[in-house]
């Protein structure tokens, strides 16, 4: 089984897949969970992997909240803002 499979999540469907959270960490504190999709970073589409790191790379700054649409399983895209930790470094995603 592929991830998407794994969470029964339509192969068709738009996003990277979260397979894991940091405890406590912003994402987590949002209710970011395995399973869920993120659809935009930023309000910006992107298809790949590839491309989320990216847009992450562009938008994600140390300290700064930064805007998630996030797809929860069997619901409605929700809007996670995250706040970006003072220590991060643009190479962890």
């Amino acid at each position: 089984d592929t991830p998407k499979e794994t969470f029964g999540i339509d192969n068709d469907t738009k996003g990277v897949l979260v397979t894991a959270v940091v405890p406590k960490s912003s994402a987590a504190d949002e209710g970011v969970s395995p399973g869920d999709i993120i659809q935009k970073v930023a309000h910006e589409e992107f298809e790949g992997s590839d491309a989320f790191k990216n847009l992450m790379e562009q938008n994600a700054e140390p300290g700064k909240t930064l805007l998630l649409h996030v797809k929860k399983l069997r619901a409605e895209v929700e809007r996670k803002f995250i706040k970006i930790p003072e220590d991060y470094e643009k190479s962890e995603y």
